[in-house]
């Protein structure tokens, strides 16, 4: 029984972990998609972005949140070993929770900040690399 609440313990800390890099991550998202579209018409993934960035401005709390993060490169450079310990923790969670409702859920937003993730990497990396 002592077993299985440090396997759950451990589960909740590294997928909250993964949250917690992905708010860290998102404001750079953010500035990386909205700096390609200042010299192209843009696309609908990237009103969606611009949308969240004025969300962000509006609020004073949050723009101080987006203002400390948004031109912080480093933690970028961390994205896939971010995924990587997300991957493993989630090969953990199935064969563990496999059988339960709540892990699909914690699976399917994974995936979904996996996907931006990845996104964010690769417009960091094109605009290194520029």
């Amino acid at each position: 029984m002592k077993k299985n609440t440090i396997g759950f313990v451990l589960f909740i800390l590294v997928f909250s972990g993964f949250i917690l890099f992905f708010f860290v991550c998102v404001p750079t998202h953010i500035e990386l998609s909205l700096e390609n579209s200042i010299y192209y018409t843009l696309t609908s993934k990237q009103r969606f972005w611009e949308c969240i960035s004025c969300f962000f401005k509006s609020n004073k709390v949050l723009c101080s949140y987006y203002n400390k993060f948004a031109y912080e490169s480093m933690y970028v450079n961390y994205i896939a070993f971010a995924i990587l310990s997300n991957i493993i923790n989630m090969y953990y969670g199935f064969k563990m929770y496999r059988k339960k409702w709540w892990f699909y859920l914690i699976l399917l937003l994974s995936i979904i900040i996996t996907v931006i993730l990845i996104d964010c990497d690769m417009l960091y990396s094109a605009n290194t690399s520029a």
